[in-house]
């Protein structure tokens, strides 16, 4: 994934099965509809894959696309924050 951010690409799609479904991106343009390349269909794609594990059954929803696909979305819109210095996860509201 780290390549993926270097490289500037701002989605990223995953099957967090194991092993991973060969037909994963199959699955997900197929939901999508739509091969045109549009990412804001494909936001929503993953977000009905994810209804739609929950609204079936538990034994299938557990092997369910949308119990296990992952969207990792770098909004191009997103306001930068401004320059200053980063805290962790670990270091509260104004750091320690």
């Amino acid at each position: 994934m780290l390549t993926a951010w270097r490289a500037g690409i701002p989605v990223i799609a995953w099957d967090g099965r194991t092993p991973r479904d060969p037909s994963f991106v199959q699955q997900l343009r197929q939901k999508q509809a739509e091969p045109s390349g549009n990412l804001a269909r494909l936001r929503e794609a993953v977000t009905e894959l994810r209804l739609d594990a929950h609204t079936i059954g538990s034994a299938e929803g557990e092997h369910h696309l949308g119990q296990h696909v992952v969207l990792v979305w770098d909004d191009p819109t997103r306001p930068v924050e401004p320059l200053g210095r980063m805290t962790g996860p670990d270091d509260g509201v104004g750091g320690r």
